[in-house]
């Protein structure tokens, strides 16, 4: 990379040195020339920039400046070539150029100058990372020289990274702000300080599933971004191109699948675009009737060698199914920067997929164009050299597969594989929203190809390139092109970078270089005098014997003098010397080269001549010099012809061509104009006139002045044939059946129709009109002029009748309320009754006059025919319709009702009352009832039947409400309406429950009125703290007051009481749950006879029990609550034992398990003897005996319970 950057730098830096000869020739070497490299005979003194600081070193301290990021570096290096013998032809030098980034700007057939004398050594060209430098003077004595190069390294850089998020680009500024672009020329360093470039990483993740998007941003959803690109050029001698043809932009409105929030997104693809709309919203925009071109002219002043790159269009990425296309998100530091659909760019060689076809010998450009087929392309040469490059897609907007270039007759051009593959991709998505390329299979080639291939080919980018026909020699020129595109001009710009041109000049000397304005290339033979001040100030030519004698040109190729004018070299320059010390000169134009503008002649900066030593070398160069081509018109006009003959009248006016031309361009000439009845004889110059254009050329090449074009009209006449003819025969005749006139100068006379009996004449038409629409209805007719030409044209006029006409006339009867028996209805012919129809329900009250003339037979007036009916009682009538629609009688009932109303009260009577009559449900009148008209009243002269339809209508009443009244309505219109007020009013019942021992989970209560359950219930719950209010009811039925009560869903092991009343009722729930409490007796010792055991009820002595060997010393409370009845607590259950002597009691147990008592006996003490008891031997052995008995029972009761 290093080399190659290096390459481009001297690349640039050679074309410069080319720019100082001026010149740009590229000489033709003989085969046998020996080639010998010398490179290792050049040193280079010093290398320097002019908008760079340049070092050896590779330290960034030792910078005291740093250039941005993908900046163009101009290099000036200064070097010696000492070979130690004579240069020969073929002998060259390669300089390398290395660059850790960046590469030179290529140029080439650069002219090599010695930097000491001017001399041309030979030619250079600069690559990518190399200048090459061949010597070509012949028989050359120079063992030495000095070398100037100045070229341009482009898009430096240090270093550069992307990272996931904004803390990561932060802190890799903080390490590495910048850094060194290391550049090495042949074996010298020259590096730069650059800064460095870091940027957000973007994550992208990928779906398949998402709604339809909707049409359209902000009311736009087709944009046109039709446009042609240029570049920075790739050398001085070429230029490259590229054209977004049918650039058309589809906008669309997407869910993100990620947010949900709308995402604005677009796409470039009208293949894409038709998954989400329709063939007319996508293709709708083009011309169905006109081809789609793309269009580009190559001025041969500027241009030669065309050459085409590619066709680029877009590749569609669909996701596995091959249904849809996958949209893809892209994330930044966490935040979604960009929803798009995801596609992918796609090329085909351009010749491959355009059929190239050649221009036939004769043609104009527009024939040319005209016969393209779509996918068709050609480069057209006018006859000056210009090159019109061509290409047609068809008429996209047709729909017609056969008339537009369609993705189908692409595969079947290259192949269906090769182009399915080219526009379509198919991935599957992973759970994490990457995903994986799928190959296409046969099954989806198929579904695809069958998806486009009547779909027509329109977005495409054309690359293409043009080499220059001379070398730019002026840095920064843009170089601009115009193409056309769907009829839009479209304009492209090449940036150049050319090494600054290295002039030699002396001190005594001045040199400039003189520029085409827009091309950048050297003008040759540019006419300047010289101009010096004098003492005041003023500029004066330069003495004429002075320029002869002492002005003289430097170097070869350098320009020449004529007398006392100066002319620029074929690259433009012009270099001098002699001129006198301590002066102030400066080189004016006075005559541009023809072709050139000479209004705005150029001038020459002013240059100061002050030196010791006149053959040092100076600076005095003007490099700036530039001029435009002038700029010429085409103007076309319309004139009398040769004759004399008047312009004619609605004759189109004459085109107007609003391009401007340049000297030695090709100009196409409009297409003729067009006009019935005349011919058009142009375009063409006037006699005398330069250039010669012809009627029938179809360009010319353009002077260097304006060009008027001419063209007249004449008048074409002929002999023609009028028939006129009978439709039938039968029917009526004409009198003259044809006439022969000049179309122009002739009289039509015409014809007239004769009907035959029994028929009538209708009116003339053109047989040609398959309408037959009639264009006069006179029996005399005679023919006139077209308009649009003022000419008769041949033609069949044709005269048609009909038979005499009758009608029929219908009558309808329509009743409106109730139906008479029959009516009669009499025909009026002209006001005179002619004729009786009865209608009734027998004929459907339908009927009809029949076989009446349609027209008066004495004077042809169209007879008006009316209808009037016999009168009927009791109803009105109204005719409508024509004669000819048919007439309809509508009679309408006119009998009317009374409707009486009357008032009555359950309960207390209000003041007054307001009775409303509804008539088919609308509000009509208003009846005020009360006391004093005793609550009676009527509606009267009311209508039975609607007057409209005649339908019953139905009368109904109802009553402005009265606060604390029900209402209710009885009887009919025809027996009267009775309207009944009760009483009313609204109360609430508010219910509490409360509990006399353990709650329960929820109870049902429902409410009663006067005993008889409304069916209106509530659930009490601990949640609603077992409390509801029953609201909104009605406090009186029937004018009584309703008396509300309670009751409960029993709920098992209570007891419920209801108290209160309707202003709140209490419901008590007490709980019935009892419990029976065992009692057992047990004995540790002698049991005794019975035992009481008392019932503890809260401490509280309630009950006895008694126990004994009869009841095996078990016994039971019975019955007992569980809960105390008066507040619900659980009671406490305890036993005690009335205690029993010589025992202790031990009580153990639970009211819930049952109580045990053990009763141990207690031990007696040994009786303390007497001493006469203690010596009396039988007690003592009777006492004896009496221990072991109660010892030996002591020991059985011991083991028996211890087992």
């Amino acid at each position: 990379m290093q080399l190659k950057k290096m390459f481009l730098k001297v690349f640039t830096f050679f074309m410069s040195l080319a720019m100082v000869a001026g010149l740009f020739s590229v000489n033709t070497y003989a085969r046998e020339e020996t080639e010998t490299n010398i490179t290792d005979k050049v040193t280079i003194d010093d290398i320097t920039s002019s908008n760079a600081e340049v070092r050896e070193s590779t330290n960034i301290s030792d910078f005291t400046s740093v250039l941005n990021y993908n900046s163009n570096v101009d290099y000036k290096i200064d070097l010696t070539v000492d070979k130690g013998t004579a240069f020969q032809s073929g002998d060259f030098i390669d300089i390398p150029f290395k660059a850790d980034r960046g590469y030179l700007t290529e140029n080439v057939g650069l002219e090599v100058l010695d930097s000491l004398d001017g001399s041309i050594l030979g030619e250079a060209t600069i690559t990518k990372d190399n200048i090459h430098i061949k010597f070509t003077q012949k028989n050359s004595t120079k063992t030495a020289a000095k070398l100037t190069l100045a070229t341009t390294l482009r898009g430096v850089a240090s270093y550069t990274g992307n990272y996931l998020t904004q803390a990561e680009v932060d802190a890799a500024y903080a390490d590495k702000p910048s850094g060194i672009d290391k550049v090495q020329i042949l074996n010298k360093n020259a590096n730069v300080h650059v800064k460095s470039q870091y940027w957000l990483q973007n994550t992208n993740k990928t779906y398949d599933s998402y709604p339809i998007p909707a049409e359209g941003q902000e009311g736009v959803f087709i944009q046109n971004n039709t446009r042609k690109d240029g570049a920075t050029a790739p050398s001085n001698t070429t230029t490259s191109w590229t054209i977004y043809w049918n650039n058309l932009v589809y906008k669309y409105e997407l869910k993100s699948p990620s947010t949900g929030e709308t995402r604005k997104v677009d796409t470039y693809s009208p293949i894409m675009a038709t998954y989400f709309s329709d063939y007319d919203a996508v293709y709708g925009s083009y011309s169905a009737t006109e081809n789609n071109y793309v269009e580009d002219i190559l001025p041969s002043d500027i241009y030669k060698n065309i050459t085409f790159g590619n066709a680029g269009f877009y590749k569609i990425i669909l996701n596995k199914d091959g249904e849809k296309p996958i949209v893809q998100e892209a994330f930044s530091n966490g935040k979604i920067t960009g929803t798009n659909f995801k596609y992918e760019n796609a090329t085909l060689p351009f010749d491959q997929f355009f059929t190239k076809k050649d221009a036939t010998a004769g043609q104009t450009y527009e024939q040319f164009k005209a016969s393209l087929k779509p996918g068709e392309y050609g480069v057209y040469t006018s006859s000056n050299g210009d090159m019109h490059f061509v290409a047609s897609l068809g008429k996209i907007g047709s729909k017609d597969p056969n008339s537009m270039y369609t993705w189908g007759d692409l595969c079947t051009k290259i192949g269906k594989d090769v182009v399915i593959n080219k526009i379509f991709g198919v991935e599957e998505i992973a759970a994490d929203g990457g995903t994986k390329r799928i190959p296409l299979s046969e099954e989806m080639i198929e579904k695809l190809y069958n998806k486009v291939k009547d779909l027509p080919i329109t977005r495409l980018g054309i690359s293409f390139g043009a080499d220059l026909q001379k070398p730019v020699l002026r840095n920064g020129t843009k170089l601009t092109n115009t193409a056309t595109v769907m009829d839009k001009s479209v304009t492209g710009t090449n940036t150049f970078i050319v090494g600054e041109i290295s002039l030699l000049t002396y001190k005594d000397g001045l040199a400039i270089l003189k520029t085409d304005e827009k091309s950048g290339q050297g003008i040759a033979d540019a006419e300047f005098k010289l101009q010096e001040k004098d003492a005041a100030g003023a500029w004066v030519d330069t003495d004429a014997t002075f320029v002869k004698d002492n002005v003289t040109i430097v170097g070869e190729n350098a320009g020449k003098i004529v007398g006392d004018r100066f002319y620029t070299s074929n690259s433009g320059v012009l270099n001098i010397r002699g001129l006198a010390n301590g002066k102030t000169y400066r080189l004016v134009e006075t005559k541009a080269p023809e072709g050139y503008d000479n209004s705005t002649l150029a001038m020459s900066k002013e240059f100061a001549v002050s030196f010791t030593d006149k053959n040092d070398v100076g600076n005095n160069k003007d490099l700036s010099v530039t001029n435009k081509k002038a700029e010429y018109k085409v103007t076309y006009k319309v004139v009398k012809n040769p004759e004399g003959e008047e312009i004619p009248a609605g004759s189109p006016t004459a085109p107007v061509d609003g391009s401007t031309y340049t000297f030695n361009s090709t100009v196409d000439v409009k297409p003729d104009l067009v006009f019935d009845g005349y011919e058009f004889i142009g375009w063409h110059t006037e006699n005398g006139q330069t250039p010669v254009v012809n009627d029938t050329d179809g360009s010319f090449t353009m002077p260097s002045k304006n060009v008027e074009l001419v063209g007249c009209w004449k008048r074409s006449t002929k002999d023609i044939t009028i028939k006129y003819i009978s439709e039938d025969v039968n029917m009526g005749t004409v009198t003259v059946p044809s006439e022969t006139l000049n179309d122009t100068t002739g009289t039509a006379k015409g014809s007239v129709a004769k009907e035959n009996e029994g028929y009538e004449f209708v009116g003339w038409y053109k047989l040609s009109d398959a309408g037959k629409t009639i264009i006069s209805n006179t029996p005399a007719f005679v023919p006139e002029k077209d308009s649009s030409d003022q000419k008769y044209h041949e033609e069949t006029y044709v005269a048609k009748f009909k038979a005499r006409e009758t009608i029929s006339i219908s009558v309808e009867k329509k009743w409106v309320g109730k139906e008479a028996t029959q009516v009669e209805i009499k025909l009026l012919a002209d006001g005179e009754e002619k004729e009786t129809l009865t209608l009734n329900a027998a004929n459907q009250w339908k009927g009809q006059f029949n076989n009446l003339y349609k027209f008066d037979k004495a004077d042809g007036h169209e007879i008006k025919y009316t209808v009037k009916e016999v009168s009927v009682a009791g109803y009105t009538s109204v005719i409508s319709g024509t004669a000819q629609t048919g007439f309809t009688i509508t009679n309408t009932n006119t009998e009317t009702m009374t409707i009486p109303v009357e008032k009555k009260w359950i309960g207390k009577e209000g003041s007054q009352v307001e009775v409303k009559l509804l008539v088919d449900g609308e509000e009509k009148d208003t009846l005020t009832l009360n006391a004093a008209n005793q609550w009676k009243g009527e509606f009267k002269n009311l209508y039975k039947y609607d007057q409209t339809d005649g339908h019953e209508i139905k009368y109904a009443v109802k009553e402005v409400s009265v606060e604390g009244y029900t209402t209710a309505i009885s009887g009919t219109a025809q027996t009267g309406f009775t309207i009944t007020n009760t009483i009313t009013g609204k109360v609430s019942i508010p219910v509490t429950k409360k509990w006399i021992g353990k709650e329960a989970d929820s109870v049902t209560v429902h409410l009663y009125a006067d005993g008889t359950d409304t069916g209106k219930s509530a659930t009490l719950n601990a949640e609603n703290q077992w409390q509801y209010t029953f609201v909104n009811l009605e406090q009186y039925k029937d004018g009584k007051a309703i008396n509300y009560t309670i009751k409960e869903d029993s709920i098992a092991g209570y007891v419920s009481e209801v108290t209160g009343d309707m202003k709140g009722y209490t419901i008590t729930n007490t709980n019935t749950e009892t419990m029976t409490i065992p009692v057992e007796k047990k004995w540790i010792g002698k049991e005794g006879s019975q035992v009481e055991v008392k019932l503890l009820v809260d401490g509280e002595e309630k009950d006895t029990l008694t126990l004994n060997a009869a009841n095996q010393w078990k016994g039971e409370f019975k019955n007992l609550y569980k809960y105390d009845q008066t507040d619900g607590h659980e009671i406490k259950y305890a036993v005690k034992e009335v205690s029993v002597e010589g025992y202790t009691t031990a009580i153990s147990g639970t009211a819930q398990t049952g109580f045990t008592i053990t009763n141990t006996e207690n031990p007696v003490p040994p009786a303390t003897p007497t001493t006469s008891d203690r010596n009396n031997p039988l007690r003592n052995v009777i006492g004896l005996g009496i221990s072991l008995v109660l010892a030996g029972f002591a020991l059985v009761y011991k083991k028996k319970y211890s087992a």
